[in-house]
């Protein structure tokens, strides 16, 4: 092994703590992490790495060159600021974030620069690395798995149906500063006795990520169907506020919204405050449907 490979599998074992397989992302850390590839292509094979849950966070995609699909071992290496690569790299790295509670939310942040180094041994893998995100503030990703790399398949697991009536007359805005933000979209899921509303500035991110939105989670769905004020800390009817921010997730320091619902219409009236923790307040409401459904 070249002495740069030997220094980043070391750095690697050392910052993730001599794990056998984990993944970190910042200062959070998830074990154990798992590396699959897909194979579209003999000549390309698509390496993700991400945390083995149910639901992931985020993930890592990689196109390397490959040879009959399979993985090839060597040490990959991607600056943008250098304008320097390795040759068994396809394309440019990118890493996917996910927003879970708010509909098909993600994030595709790409890469600044690229570590990578993959060894096999026998039926097993060593997959190490670490990656810099192009994001205002450093952000890294850093990653050590041993053990099987199977290939993932993808199918059509879900499709979302959606009906067009719920979303023709509705009207939604969020005052925040100077800025005026058009919400028209919205949408409520349950959660044993938790009902949430999520009002968002985009239904469908299939051409643009989700940027603005604000959320409100009550601990019983009948408050959707009453009319009534709410405060956040109120000891009989408590509800949670976040704000979405642009790819980042504000919890307000107060919120309050009033709720008015009209059953024959089946729409809902909402006016809602926050006051964020840098103190600034926001203000929004929001005026139609809210469909029920795994979004």
């Amino acid at each position: 092994m070249k002495k740069p490979l030997l220094l980043l599998f070391l750095s690697t074992l050392c910052i993730l703590g001599y794990a056998q397989s984990m993944i970190q992302f910042n200062a959070d850390r998830y074990k154990p992490c798992q590396a699959v590839i897909l194979s579209y292509d003999p000549k390309v094979v698509t390496l993700i790495i991400k945390p083995q849950e149910d639901v992931t966070p985020f993930e890592l995609y990689i196109d390397l060159k490959a040879v009959d699909g399979t993985l090839t071992e060597g040490f990959y290496t991607s600056d943008v600021e250098k304008d320097s690569s390795t040759n068994s790299m396809s394309s440019q790295p990118f890493f996917v974030r996910k927003y879970q509670g708010w509909g098909n939310a993600y994030r595709i942040y790409q890469t600044r620069k690229v570590n990578l180094y993959i060894q096999q041994f026998e039926e097993d893998y060593l997959v190490a690395g670490r990656v810099e995100l192009e994001t205002e503030n450093p952000s890294m990703v850093e990653f050590l798995h041993y053990g099987a790399v199977k290939e993932e398949r993808n199918e059509v697991t879900k499709i979302m149906v959606c009906d067009p009536d719920d979303y023709l007359n509705n009207q939604g805005n969020i005052l925040w500063g100077e800025k005026t933000i058009s919400t028209p979209y919205a949408f409520q899921q349950q959660t044993g006795e938790k009902q949430r509303i999520c009002i968002i500035n985009k239904l469908l991110f299939t051409d643009r990520e989700l940027e603005y939105g604000v959320s409100f989670e009550f601990d019983s769905a009948h408050h959707l169907t009453s009319s009534g004020s709410f405060i956040n800390d109120d000891p009989v009817n408590p509800f949670k506020a976040t704000f979405f921010n642009d790819g980042e997730i504000e919890y307000p320091l107060s919120s309050k919204i009033d709720v008015k619902y009209n059953r024959k219409k089946n729409e809902y009236v909402l006016n809602y405050q926050m006051e964020l923790p840098d103190n600034q307040i926001l203000k929004g409401s929001y005026k139609g449907r809210i469909p029920e459904g795994d979004f």
